[in-house]
Protein backbone atom coordinates (compact mmCIF):
# COMPACT_ATOMS: atom_id res chain seq x y z
CA UNK A 1 0.00 0.00 0.00
CA UNK A 2 2.87 2.25 0.96
CA UNK A 3 4.27 1.77 -2.40
CA UNK A 4 1.21 2.32 -4.36
CA UNK A 5 0.25 5.72 -2.15
CA UNK A 6 3.83 7.05 -2.91
CA UNK A 7 3.40 6.02 -6.55
CA UNK A 8 0.06 7.76 -7.76
CA UNK A 9 0.99 10.33 -5.50
CA UNK A 10 4.53 11.01 -7.61
CA UNK A 11 2.45 10.01 -10.72
CA UNK A 12 0.25 13.24 -9.88
CA UNK A 13 -2.39 10.48 -9.86
CA UNK A 14 -4.29 11.34 -6.50
CA UNK A 15 -5.67 14.87 -5.82
CA UNK A 16 -3.08 15.86 -2.83
CA UNK A 17 0.73 14.78 -2.53
CA UNK A 18 0.87 12.30 -0.12
CA UNK A 19 3.70 11.60 1.83
CA UNK A 20 4.94 8.62 4.71
CA UNK A 21 3.99 9.69 7.64
CA UNK A 22 6.11 7.96 10.02
CA UNK A 23 9.38 10.20 10.30
CA UNK A 24 11.68 6.75 10.48
CA UNK A 25 10.25 5.31 7.24
CA UNK A 26 10.61 8.55 5.34
CA UNK A 27 13.87 8.75 6.25
CA UNK A 28 14.25 5.35 5.33
CA UNK A 29 12.67 5.79 1.96
CA UNK A 30 14.63 8.83 1.42
CA UNK A 31 17.84 7.25 2.53
CA UNK A 32 17.37 3.71 0.41
CA UNK A 33 14.22 3.85 -1.48
CA UNK A 34 11.50 1.68 -1.78
CA UNK A 35 13.76 -1.64 -1.66
CA UNK A 36 14.93 -0.18 2.41
CA UNK A 37 10.98 0.60 2.92
CA UNK A 38 10.37 -3.23 2.24
CA UNK A 39 12.76 -4.41 4.32
CA UNK A 40 12.28 -1.96 7.22
CA UNK A 41 8.43 -3.10 6.89
CA UNK A 42 10.09 -6.70 6.86
CA UNK A 43 11.89 -5.97 10.15
CA UNK A 44 9.53 -4.83 11.94
CA UNK A 45 6.74 -7.44 11.29
CA UNK A 46 9.88 -9.74 12.22
CA UNK A 47 10.56 -7.73 15.70
CA UNK A 48 6.94 -8.01 16.90
CA UNK A 49 7.06 -12.13 15.76
CA UNK A 50 10.19 -12.36 18.05
CA UNK A 51 9.31 -10.57 20.55
CA UNK A 52 5.89 -12.38 20.93
CA UNK A 53 7.73 -15.48 20.33
CA UNK A 54 10.01 -15.04 23.28
CA UNK A 55 6.54 -13.81 25.49
CA UNK A 56 5.13 -17.12 24.47
CA UNK A 57 7.67 -19.40 25.92
CA UNK A 58 6.97 -18.46 29.41
CA UNK A 59 3.36 -16.90 28.91
CA UNK A 60 1.56 -18.68 25.91
CA UNK A 61 -1.78 -16.51 26.25
CA UNK A 62 0.25 -13.39 26.07
CA UNK A 63 2.09 -14.29 23.09
CA UNK A 64 -0.60 -15.05 21.45
CA UNK A 65 -2.51 -11.71 22.12
CA UNK A 66 0.67 -9.99 20.84
CA UNK A 67 0.62 -11.36 17.39
CA UNK A 68 -3.14 -11.02 17.56
CA UNK A 69 -2.76 -6.90 18.23
CA UNK A 70 -0.42 -7.08 15.99
CA UNK A 71 -2.29 -8.22 13.44
CA UNK A 72 -4.64 -5.64 14.10
CA UNK A 73 -2.56 -2.64 13.77
CA UNK A 74 -0.71 -4.02 10.71
CA UNK A 75 -4.23 -4.69 8.99
CA UNK A 76 -5.60 -1.26 10.58
CA UNK A 77 -2.81 0.51 8.82
CA UNK A 78 -3.42 -1.36 5.43
CA UNK A 79 -7.31 -0.46 5.65
CA UNK A 80 -6.45 3.06 6.31
CA UNK A 81 -3.86 3.29 3.54
CA UNK A 82 -6.49 2.11 0.81
CA UNK A 83 -8.95 4.36 2.43
CA UNK A 84 -6.76 7.46 2.47
CA UNK A 85 -6.07 6.76 -1.41
CA UNK A 86 -9.66 6.17 -1.99
CA UNK A 87 -10.33 9.60 -0.99
CA UNK A 88 -7.46 10.88 -3.09
CA UNK A 89 -7.79 9.26 -6.61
Amino acid sequence: MTYLILRYSAEGRTQNPLIEGNPIARWILHRWGIRGMVFFKFIMVAVVAVIAEAVGQTRPHVGRNLLRFGTLVAGGVVIYSLLLLKRNL
